[in-house]
């Protein structure tokens, strides 16, 4: 949770993306599988044998309207890292002369694992945040082979991961969140999440028999996921962008894709643009 307070989005957003991306509140970002406000009564019905399983903050999580911090996007992100910084401390961690300490007494370091140029711009300014926080910080930069076999052996202590989902969740969840896929090498349970409660909503996911269930268990999975704070969420778009010749035509696309198969070319305009592009 301290490392999320870290993640300065507004000001990212702004400085490096021109405003064109989505802070992600959800695992299922942009659908009617995303969870929101505080749980409903199905939800509930699915949530209150699992809540004693959860750890107090968790549970709290779980249970609330949830929403990521927000910075106003000055650079600074100082409230945010002030509230991360008292959640390190309550959770043990100690300050000796500006440097942050673990409760064991070992300097608190995190290496973040990352591969290719494309994500340093993202990963630099908060790397810069976390060594506010009195972390000891750095990126670790590897060529493709090293980076995939050190994250099939989760050989590191952050990375960057993508888990594209579809709008039919199901069994395909056990390798992403299940505790059986934490200790599998090579599989999609990269943040090694080993979690009772998850586990049993994961399984009645891939067990639904409607598409009723199937919606009622991906928002509960969604609330556990937040609320476990496993990961950092970063950025994405509920839209795509796409840029072409004004010759093609569409009608409704459906709601999760550009839906190309639908387009089609209008004659009168091909030749239009045939003609602009013959000057």
């Amino acid at each position: 949770e301290a490392l999320s307070l870290a993640y300065d989005f507004e000001w990212m957003n702004k400085t490096l993306f021109h405003g064109q991306y989505e802070r992600l509140q959800s695992f299922f970002h942009g659908s009617e599988l995303a969870a929101t406000g505080t749980p409903a009564a199905d939800e509930m019905a699915v949530l209150t044998p699992l809540l004693s399983d959860l750890e107090p903050r968790q549970r709290q999580g779980v249970l609330s309207d949830w929403q990521l911090p927000k910075s106003d996007g000055n650079g600074f992100n100082r409230e945010s890292l002030l509230k991360a910084r008292q959640l390190l401390l309550d959770a043990g961690f100690y300050y000796q002369d500006m440097q942050l300490y673990q409760p064991n007494g070992e300097r608190a370091q995190i290496e973040i694992l990352m591969t290719g140029d494309t994500l340093g711009r993202v990963l630099l300014p908060y790397i810069r945040n976390i060594e506010r926080l009195g972390f000891a910080a750095n990126l670790r930069q590897v060529d493709g082979p090293q980076y995939y076999e050190r994250t099939r052996r989760y050989d590191y202590d952050m990375t960057t991961d993508v888990f594209a989902q579809s709008l039919s969740p199901g069994a395909e969840q056990a390798a992403f969140w299940g505790s059986a896929a934490a200790d599998e090498v090579g599989n999609r349970n990269t943040i090694g999440i080993k979690n009772s409660a998850i586990d049993t909503v994961v399984e009645a996911l891939g067990d639904a028999e409607s598409r009723e269930e199937i919606v009622l268990y991906t928002k509960v999975l969604d609330r556990l996921l937040r609320a476990g704070h496993y990961l950092v969420p970063l950025y994405g778009k509920s839209g795509t962008n796409v840029a072409y010749w004004n010759q093609y035509r569409h009608t409704t696309l459906p709601t999760n894709a550009v839906g190309i198969d639908y387009w089609w070319v209008d004659k009168e305009a091909e030749a239009k643009v045939n003609d602009y592009l013959k000057r």
